[in-house]
């Protein structure tokens, strides 16, 4: 075996944010994503595609696009038949000491770091070393070969001609006005720009750059709003030859025999022009150590900021954890004005409703608020929003979830004027009777036609009502904050209405689950039950608008909807399109683990969370749809990292396995009987910081002490504990013994304080006005009074709880009773 060479950095165990793999990429492929360009390579070190997502800078917004602009090299969709191998290849040549040709020798990245914008990487090749870094920094990418063989000779890249895509395709910078709906009496808002969603991509010159000795491809990009000059470099650390084959190009320069090894550097640069390419290729390659131990240091350190995760019954949790927070960092676009924009990883574009708006719960979980901020000030300030339900509605509720962990009032304060016009626009549509909003799709089918409903049809769909039920709360504890007394009314006057015909309009007592979807006047509907229906529970008020029939609804969702791989998204008799019997959506796993808990299936909401974990430690991805036989374009996604999923991987385990969940008010613990000790280290909430700790066996609690005080009568943290600016402790142990007492288990939207508990009573203040949910345990029947007024209290005798639902102001006070038996 060849003596090592001491100026090879061998790859080591990564502390957080990446993974070392001893084998290589862990499929067929792996996505990276560093900014503007993201990437492909396969197992055998070639670069399968390269896209680039132009950005359109307009009147102080940004415009990403939806589709790669431009493909600088891609494998699918090339209309020249099957393309079966990547487009580049790197390879080093070799000559024999008698003069004649030796081996040929692909560069293989096998012992890796793996980071989500690269990797540092080394091979072993007839017993000598072989290194192969790679780095995307924004709109460049940087590589870095190393090559100790003593015959080496050239390096050389190549690149296939039938991988270079131009000609007419698909380009959407204004994808948010596409979802705009047009309701009856409503114009739809006038678009900030013309966008026909299409692009012509020319390439005018492609060969060498004489002047440096670069690989350039010069061309352009003709959008309906105008034309964008396109240049493509790939520059090297000495000059390349560029020799154009029948096929392709190869770009090449000679290694250096007479050195211990030898080391080339490359940069694929996408710049406007030709001398910005140079420039930019020239300094990347310059400074390639400088910027690769920055990327990595930064994602480092941002990822060691998250909270760690440790679940003895999910095993790949705490590496998920690990993980995950630095690929999602890395989807982030652009930023502008205090704005970001986030990806949807390397197959998709910019998708705001999923892949913007709905990974900012992560970023909550993982305490980084600021990113959260600009997440959603990007949308709350996009001019006009009118019409598009999935955003306003989103909008509204993450607004709330942001104020409620951060505790920042002043982002609330800044941006209600516009989640109040949101709301009055929902509103004014919303059935006077039901509540219900009409819409021509829900969140379970990208084609509505594939669950019945019929083209341009407007329909109630259960998962989208979930999210509006969520919406109204959410608007009227805002508007209570605020002040606002007129918009608190109407948001309850809503709410209300909604959490009394729901289920009436949506629950099918013969299946015991939901109707995907009610056409409003005949009521009719087409036998589709989708997983998607228990949306709702992704936010805090879910649970209050299910909980009649929480239990048979979970009860379908584990039993129905089972797979070996997870959960199908309709059941083998379903009404459905056949795609939907064979596909699990992971991006709705948070909503259904937490469904199973909230009824108290932890081995079901055990079981979907492993499955999902079982796929990330296989793949090292979160992957965000599993189509069970696998379909031609790799819609297994066993590659990518795609943001809802991760974000619906990461509230799965913290909200839905962990236990903890939260919402305006503050945190509470959700008790459940899941296998296996389990732990939460470092969770950020609002100022303060929390160890957490979860021991022993059982549906119940014996023991909620924090900083080794037990809390009596509550699983509800008082809401002065939370904004002290300290690091607490929390320790919670399990029981298989019922409450001997009545004890808070959660009053969704308020601010909790001053608990008093004893044997037969239960009693605490709101701290601020709130519309809240409040749920409650006891061994016997409970009446309430708050302010002295009696609050009517549901009882469920099975389950020893009492939900009730009251209005409380600033300072108030609710009293909990056991009732006398007669």
């Amino acid at each position: 075996m060849a003596k090592r060479d001491k100026d090879m950095r061998t790859p080591t165990q990564v502390k957080a944010g990446g993974i070392y793999l001893e084998h290589g990429i862990p499929d067929e492929y792996y996505a990276f994503v560093g900014g503007e360009i993201s990437l492909t390579v396969e197992r055998n070190g070639g670069i399968n595609t390269i896209k680039a997502l132009d950005i359109l800078r307009h009147e102080g917004k940004l415009y990403p696009d939806v589709c790669p602009t431009p493909p600088i090299i891609q494998k699918e969709s090339c209309k020249r038949g099957p393309l079966y191998g990547p487009g580049i290849q790197f390879i080093s040549t070799n000559r024999q000491p008698n003069g004649r040709a030796g081996r040929n020798l692909f560069h293989v990245p096998d012992r890796m770091e793996l980071y989500p914008f690269g990797f540092i990487s080394e091979s072993e090749r007839f017993g000598h070393r072989m290194r192969y870094d790679l780095c995307i920094d924004g709109s460049a990418v940087l590589f870095r070969f190393t090559n100790a063989f003593p015959t080496r000779e050239r390096f050389v890249a190549t690149l296939d001609k039938g991988h270079v895509r131009s000609g007419e395709m698909g380009s959407q910078k204004d994808k948010v006005k596409e979802w705009a709906i047009n309701f009856e009496g409503v114009k739809a808002a006038p678009r900030p720009f013309p966008d026909n969603y299409r692009m012509t991509l020319t390439w005018d010159f492609i060969g060498s750059d004489t002047e440096t000795g670069a690989f350039v491809m010069d061309g352009r990009m003709q959008f309906s709003y105008g034309e964008k000059k396109v240049v493509v470099m790939v520059a090297g650390s000495r000059p390349l030859e560029v020799q154009e084959l029948k096929t392709g190009y190869t770009m090449s320069c000679p290694w250096d025999r007479t050195a211990g090894s030898d080391e080339i550097r490359l940069c694929l640069v996408v710049a406007e022009t030709r001398e910005d390419a140079r420039r930019r290729a020239a300094d990347k390659n310059r400074r390639f150590d400088e910027i690769c131990a920055r990327r990595i240091e930064e994602n480092v350190a941002y990822a060691l900021k998250a909270p760690v995760v440790r679940i003895d019954g999910a095993p790949h949790a705490a590496e998920y954890a690990r993980l995950a927070p630095a690929f999602l960092r890395a989807q982030l676009l652009a930023e502008n004005n205090g704005e970001l924009c986030s990806r949807a990883g390397h197959k998709y574009g910019f998708c705001a409703i999923w892949d913007h708006i709905y990974p900012v719960k992560a970023y909550l979980i993982m305490g980084d608020y600021e990113t959260a901020r600009k997440l959603l000030r990007y949308m709350l300030t996009f001019e006009p929003m009118e019409s598009m339900v999935y955003m306003l509605m989103q909008l509204i509720v993450q607004t709330e979830e942001l104020a409620g962990c951060s505790g920042d009032r002043q982002f609330l304060k800044a941006h209600y004027g516009a989640i109040k016009s949101y709301f009055l626009f929902l509103r004014e549509r919303a059935d006077p009777v039901t509540g219900l909003v009409a819409y021509v799709n829900g969140l379970g089918a990208d084609d509505p036609g594939q669950i019945g409903v019929k083209k341009g049809g407007h329909v109630w769909f259960a998962c989208l009502s979930g999210w509006w039920y969520d919406a109204c709360r959410a608007m009227e504890n805002m508007a209570m904050l605020e002040g606002d007394r007129e918009t608190e009314e109407m948001a309850r006057a809503v709410s209300c209405r909604l959490n009394e015909r729901y289920l009436e309009v949506f629950y099918d007592p013969e299946k015991g689950y939901l109707h995907s979807w009610v056409e409003p006047k005949s009521r009719l509907t087409a036998g589709v039950y989708q997983n998607v229906s228990t949306l709702a529970l992704d936010y805090p008020y879910g649970e209050y608008l299910f909980r009649k029939r929480l239990r048979e609804i979970a009860e379908y969702q584990a039993y129905a909807l089972c797979h070996p791989a997870g959960r199908s998204s309709v059941a083998y008799d379903d009404s459905a399109d056949e795609m939907w019997k064979n596909a699990i959506m992971w991006i709705h796993l948070a909503h259904e683990a937490k469904a199973a808990r909230a009824a108290g299936l932890g081995d079901e909401a055990l079981r979907i969370v492993n499955n999902f974990l079982n796929k990330f430690d296989r793949c090292k991805v979160a992957v965000e749809t599993h189509n069970i036989s696998g379909l031609d374009g790799d819609t297994l996604q066993r590659a990518d990292w795609y943001p809802l999923s991760a974000r619906a991987g990461y509230g799965a385990i913290v909200e839905g396995i962990v236990g903890i969940q939260w919402d305006l008010g503050g945190f509470h613990y959700v008790p459940c009987a899941i296998e296996g000790d389990m732990a939460l280290r470092d969770f950020r909430f609002r100022n303060t910081r929390w160890n957490i700790a979860i021991s022993g066996e059982g549906p119940y609690v014996r023991h909620f002490a924090v900083d080794g005080v037990r809390l009596r009568g509550t699983l509800r943290v008082p809401v002065e504990l939370l904004e002290d600016g300290r690091f607490h402790s929390l320790e919670i142990v399990r029981s298989q013994v019922p409450f001997s007492e009545p004890t808070l288990l959660s009053a969704v939207g308020a601010a909790v304080t001053d608990i008093e508990a004893g044997f037969d009573t239960l009693s605490f203040a709101a701290r601020d006005g709130a519309h809240a949910s409040i749920k409650v345990m006891a061994p016997a029947r409970l009446s309430a009074r708050a302010a002295g007024r009696p609050v009517a209290v549901e009882w469920d005798e099975t389950n020893m709880t009492g939900w009730c639902d009251a209005v409380l102001q600033a300072g108030e006070r609710i009293e909990f009773t056991k009732e006398e038996r007669s």
